[in-house]
């Protein structure tokens, strides 16, 4: 969810629909990191790939990468359509292009090729569909008359560190800020801050 704070209140703007934080579970959970805690391991494998199966028909929130893919669909019904869609898209330009696949998920091979640059593919239309909603997130602030230079972030896709230094180099905001428990425990500083100063 995007809010817009102003002084001690807290404004909802819109809900974002990305999906990342399934995007890189389940992509960690199927190059064999586990189905819990597996997205820091994921994350590091990453500098060992390229991005060879980048595709920026799936950059954008779930609604947009069904919307880019030609499929019409109702889109509460198929959240996790585009999740599908991105890891079939990978295996698939995978086996085109003669990668060895038998080694794809199993831990014990998990810097071979196959893993290494599905890896980096995610990673990197993670990183790009976060650069692409902060930068709309950026605009919307300035069509409503509240152009602001601060970002606050919270929520476990922004564990992700090589993703917070391309928002801070690249993105239009010059003061990101994020939590410091931006997992889920972040969820009782939430809940200390409403009960002190109500949302409106």
């Amino acid at each position: 969810m995007f809010y817009l704070g102003i002084d001690e209140r807290l404004i909802p703007i819109w809900p974002h629909g990305l999906g990342l934080g399934n995007l890189y579970s389940n992509a960690a959970t199927r190059t064999g990191f586990g189905v819990s805690g597996g997205e820091g391991k994921f994350m590091g494998l990453t500098p060992y790939g390229r991005p060879a199966f980048m595709d920026h028909r799936y950059v954008g929130c779930i609604k947009t990468a069904l919307d880019n893919l030609g499929i019409t669909t109702d889109y509460l019904a198929s959240r996790d359509l585009p999740l599908e869609r991105w890891m079939a898209h990978c295996a698939q330009r995978a086996t085109a292009s003669g990668y060895d696949m038998s080694g794809f998920g199993d831990p014990a091979r998990v810097t071979e090729p196959a893993n290494a640059d599905f890896a980096a593919s995610t990673q990197k239309l993670f990183e790009e569909t976060l650069l692409h909603t902060a930068r709309q997130l950026a605009d919307c602030c300035d069509r409503l008359g509240r152009t602001t230079k601060n970002l606050c972030l919270a929520g476990g896709i922004m564990l992700n560190c090589p993703a917070n230094s391309r928002l801070a180099n690249e993105s239009p905001f010059d003061n990101i800020y994020i939590v410091p428990g931006c997992d889920d425990s972040g969820l009782a500083i939430g809940a200390a801050w409403l009960s002190a100063r109500p949302c409106i």
